[in-house]
Parts: structure tokens; sequence; C-alpha cells
């Protein structure tokens, strides 16, 4: 058993940016499963599920995932979060705690589930329960809850904008750096629906910063639909730097600014990470090659073929001739739309314990491991 303990990467995994898009920038976490996966691998007082909604007859390629169930046995209590992935929200959680996973209230009605709490659009909660009494070495949930979908707003990109920026090492260049979240800070006007301020990164290190060129009128594209004539940048590799934007931000993994950006450029150009640490001009030759090739690994595994969604962020480039191309985050724009049941996967579905007709699942933690690694 375990007594409370903090773990710091979390927070910044539910803490992102205090400086970004229009207000704050919101916590790209959507990939904070596969972190909470790999950091408690091997833990048997830890269990993480993912939910899924609208995942009929227990099918999972019916369904959608919106997010993830996190139980873990701490001291004398079980600690339940649901934590969404971003886009989604719940209004609902309804959640069931016992050692005998044929006690699941009868057709497995999550109103009669012994914890519950309504909210108006959450993202992450956390139940505390009384480990359950009863004989046996597992103890078996089932987490409920109504999620809100959100459905993509059509809009429509503007053509130019007005670009004020600033570099990271100031002007003159300073040292120490003036801040350490990004290799630009992007304010943009006359965009339309991009106006605000951004986190920025540079795409192209070849083009040299041009002080003189601040602000500057910039062509606005996606990432995803560069024009035809940009054979100085890899466009298969821009899925790879959507997923760094999304899911990777300075401090996580321990990363700085600098592993970022290299491996930004290495992916937009081809340039090697060792020719960078050459370029001294570029601010950044100190960075760690051994953690930017770590990124670089899990941009190429999980990024190849990323799409951002709803709720996600595309990654929109700023363009003039001259002078150093930047990309932005931008937030894709959403709506509320229907609501759905979800459930957490598990080992047990409602149907094969003659529990239900209906789709869902009981998974189960190991109380018995979880003792014996006391």
């Amino acid at each position: 058993m375990r007594t409370l303990r903090i773990a710091p990467f979390l927070l910044g995994v539910l803490f992102l940016f205090t400086y970004c898009q229009k207000d704050v920038l919101e916590p790209a976490a959507a990939d904070a499963l596969l972190e909470l996966k790999d950091h408690h691998e091997g833990d048997p007082c830890v269990v993480v599920q993912k939910l899924w909604a609208g995942a009929g007859q227990n099918d999972i390629t019916k369904g959608t995932e919106v997010g993830y169930v996190t139980a873990e046995i701490i001291g004398e209590e079980v600690h339940v979060t649901y934590t969404m992935l971003p886009g989604y929200t719940f209004t609902e959680l309804h959640l069931w705690l016992g050692r005998d996973k044929y006690a699941v209230p009868k057709n497995a009605a999550p109103g009669q589930f012994p914890y519950k709490k309504t909210f108006d659009g959450e993202k992450e909660y956390t139940f505390i329960v009384p480990i359950p009494g009863g004989p046996g070495d597992f103890i078996y949930i089932a987490a409920h809850g109504v999620v809100q979908l959100m459905e993509k707003v059509d809009y429509v990109l503007p053509d130019y904008a007005k670009v004020n920026w600033e570099y990271y090492r100031g002007y003159p260049v300073a040292d120490p750096p003036q801040f350490t979240d990004s290799y630009f800070h992007v304010d943009l006007s006359y965009a339309g629906i991009l106006n605000g301020q951004y986190l920025g990164w540079c795409l192209d290190y070849r083009t040299l910063l041009k002080w003189d060129m601040n602000p500057y009128k910039a062509h606005v594209y996606s990432s995803y639909h560069l024009p035809a004539s940009w054979d100085h940048l890899i466009k298969d590799n821009m899925p790879k730097i959507n997923w760094i934007l999304n899911y990777v931000y300075v401090g996580k993994w321990d990363l700085t600014l600098k592993e970022i950006q290299a491996v930004i450029w290495h992916l937009a150009t081809g340039v090697s990470l060792e020719t960078l640490k050459g370029y001294t001009h570029l601010g950044i030759t100190d960075f760690d090659q051994v953690k930017a090739e770590k990124l670089l690994e899990k941009a190429t595994t999980y990024g190849w073929n990323f799409v951002p969604k709803c709720g996600q962020y595309l990654g929109v480039v700023l363009f003039k001739e001259g002078q150093q191309m930047k990309i932005i985050p931008f937030p894709i724009p959403c709506k509320p739309g229907k609501q759905e049941t979800m459930w957490a996967w598990g080992e047990y579905t409602f149907q094969k314990l003659g529990i239900a007709q209906k789709w869902g699942w009981v998974f189960r933690l190991n109380l018995a491991a979880c003792l014996a690694d006391d």
C-alpha cells in the first residue's frame, strides 16, 4: 500500500502554458494516457483504463475514445480519477467498487452506484473512497459517465496576418533568456479568427532572423496544406510536428525549448541534430542531444499519421520572404454536440458476467499484489 504522493510530471500534463493562444492555451493532455501507463508500468497499485463512448456491443471500433480512468490504492483508500481528452467534458459520473465482480447492481444501473456526482462540463474529477471490504485478492471497478461530445466549427484561416514577434533571447541577444517556454512569442492581429498571442517555433533554420522586420505582414497556411512549390520543407513530417505542438511542451520529459526546436528543425528540413550543434547563431547549440533523440523517436512513433481534431491544435505557418518561417498552435474551434454514455474498459463485460445485456465493462485492481509490494 502507498502513502499519498504527488507525481510532478502529472501537474505538467494538466497545466501547460501561461503565455499562449487567446487567453491561456489549454493543456495538450491527450497523450497523458500513454505517459501514465509508461510511468506506472509494473506498479500493482495502479491501473489506467481508457474511457469509451458509444461502444455498442462492447465493440470499441464503433466507439470513441474520450478519456481515461486512473485507479490507485493509496493507504486505506482507492483514488479513482476520470480525465477527459481535449474536446470532451463530462456532465455525470457514477462509480461502483467491490470485492465481488458479480455484485455490480442489477442491470448495471448507474443510478444505483454508490458514488455519483453531476457537473456543468468538467474535464477531471477524483473519487476518494475506502477500500471495499470482503474476501478476495482483487478490487473490481465499474466506472461510468456521461460525456459531452464536441463538434468541429467550420472556420476559414485568413490569407494574411500582421505578425509581431519576440525572440526568446531578446534583442540585442540577452543572457539569461527573456523567456523559456518557446523559441518565439507571437502576437497576431488583422487576422480574424487567429487574432491573439501564441507560443511560436521556427520551421526553417536556413533563413536568419531579421530584427528590422517586425512587425510584418505574413502569408498564412495550414501546415497540412502548404504550397506545392515548397520543396525545401519535408511536408510528410508535418503530422509529426503537429503531434509535438499538441503533446509536447517545455518541462515535459525534462525538455527545454532547445530540444523541442532542434527536433522541429530536423523534421521540417532534414538537418541532422549533430549539424545543428555546430550552428552557434541559432542559440540552441547546448541542447541535450539524447533528450532530443528520444523526443524524435516518440514523434516518429506516435505522430507519423497524426491529424488534429476538434479541441486540439493545428500548426499554422506564417511566411514572409526573407524572414524566419514560424509555426504556431491554433486551437481548432468546437461547439457542444450530443451527450453519450461512457464506460471505462475492463477485463469483464456486463454481458459475460450475466449482470446486464447492455454494453460496458468491469476492471480490477490487484489488492493482494499491492499489499505485497508495500
